[in-house]
């Protein structure tokens, strides 16, 4: 389906990028991943609600990722689902 090589296409991009996440905005980006709301983050991370918005926002211009269920899908594509790397395919 096209729709799901554009995913994945779009999920490599970003994955590409993770290296320039803080690991605190990685694990919230994560969490972003798995639906959760950033009241929900803050609680789990021990952080301000402020905080977590604040990742959110570097995690959005650090990944070029507009918009929250943008980012929550492609989180979720490539922690919960994998991402197969063109140059080095998951085995099935």
């Amino acid at each position: 389906m096209e729709w799901t090589a554009d995913l994945d296409a779009q999920a490599r991009e970003m994955k590409a990028n993770l290296s320039r996440l803080a690991p605190r905005e990685l694990e919230a980006l994560k969490l972003i991943g798995q639906g959760m709301r950033n009241k929900d983050i803050a609680a789990l991370m021990n952080i301000s609600l402020g905080t977590v918005r604040i990742y959110a926002k570097r995690i959005h211009d650090k990944l070029y990722v507009e918009g929250r269920s943008r980012l929550a899908v492609l989180s979720h594509h490539i922690f919960c689902r994998g991402v197969e790397d063109d140059r080095h395919p998951q085995s099935a």
